[in-house]
């Protein structure tokens, strides 16, 4: 993967740092995450979240009363942090339940529970409706270093697992940029005088 893969990211988006940030995670945390859960994390994720850190991209309307879309990532290292962003917990905790379930809820009441219950959980919406991991059974690249992105809907009725990136590069460009909201999809006097923006806040 290219070392500027990242450059489009920072000028599709502006970012932003939230007060007294946490440090982002070094190569011993990232190491560290993939001895303990024996997974190999993207290239491009690795790239990601060593640059911009955890933190929450938001897609959407400034006026809140129409559509947007949030999306928290989260990064290894920082455990138990107040944001709640340490890839190391939510994988930890999905292994047994989903994370932050408090209903309890178990695996096998999805279509998939093999697939739902191997997920690697690295980000969720703002309403923790909707998590996102990669299948580690399911390489998509040459060197299987990469993985298909699914999401997993907490309260979808039919508890289905969609497909929704072939890669963490395309979930972050294709699906929470383009492919998931956009300014285009709404009609002009909806968005007359109203401000379409694309940020990224790190914690």
């Amino acid at each position: 993967m290219a070392d500027d893969t990242w450059d489009e990211f920072a000028e599709a988006v502006e970012l932003r740092v939230g007060k007294r940030p946490m440090k982002g995670p070094s190569e011993k945390d990232l190491d560290a995450f993939e001895e303990t859960f024996a997974f190999r994390l993207p290239r491009s994720y690795r790239g990601f979240v060593k640059r911009f850190g955890a933190g929450e991209l938001f897609v959407g309307f400034t006026d809140y009363r129409l559509p947007s879309e949030e999306f928290w990532f989260y990064a290894p290292g920082n455990p138990k942090n107040r944001f709640n962003s340490s890839l190391d917990q939510h994988v930890g905790e999905s292994r047994g339940s989903l994370p932050d379930d408090r209903s309890a809820r178990h695996f096998s009441d999805f279509t998939e529970p093999a697939r739902a219950q191997r997920l690697v959980v690295f980000a969720c919406d703002s309403l923790g409706d909707r998590y996102f991991g990669w299948d580690p059974q399911e390489a998509t690249d040459a060197d299987g270093s990469d993985y298909a992105v699914y999401c997993l809907e907490r309260d979808d009725p039919l508890n289905k697992l969609e497909r929704v990136a072939d890669s963490f590069t395309d979930f972050v460009l294709g699906y929470c940029l383009d492919r998931c909201l956009k300014k285009e999809d709404f009609p002009p006097r909806r968005k007359k005088g109203l401000e379409f923006e694309r940020t990224y806040r790190r914690y």
